[in-house]
């Protein structure tokens, strides 16, 4: 379990399961703490710097500065309490706080005011592509 202490902390500091917490940065960034994607999201949870810089100021991080996102333990905390903000933003839903951390949480919020599914088929029917398929990469 790569960064294994870190993420522990940080999960349990924030009332997070870390076995989720791992099932993300495997999705997000197959644990590769430098990683970039191609719209700007970086470090091993794959943080967007302006989601970053929310994140820091909801949590109360003041010393936060935009090159702090590969810094692992900076990443872990953004990430963990981002992920936590969409978990309580979506009652505990995993699932749509997961397409939320993926996707931003504007079309999670509209998915879910549609018809009520068994989560296995409403999975399926996400319409973002990337988001749709997040659990199965």
């Amino acid at each position: 379990m790569p960064y294994h202490d870190t993420v522990l902390a940080k999960s349990r500091n924030i009332g997070l399961d870390p076995a989720y917490v791992y099932g993300l940065i495997r999705q997000e960034s197959r644990f590769i703490m430098d990683a970039r994607s191609g719209v700007g999201a970086s470090g091993l949870m794959q943080v967007m710097p302006t989601t970053a810089r929310w994140t820091a100021r909801k949590i109360g991080m003041t010393d936060f500065t935009p090159c702090l996102i590969n810094d692992r333990d900076t990443n872990i905390t953004i990430g963990t309490a981002y992920l936590k903000l969409a978990l309580d933003d979506f009652d505990g839903s995993m699932a749509l706080a997961a397409a939320a951390y993926n996707a931003g949480p504007g079309r999670p919020r509209n998915w879910r005011n549609g018809p009520l599914l068994e989560a296995a088929i409403w999975a399926e029917n996400v319409p973002c592509t990337e988001t749709r398929h997040y659990p199965n990469n």
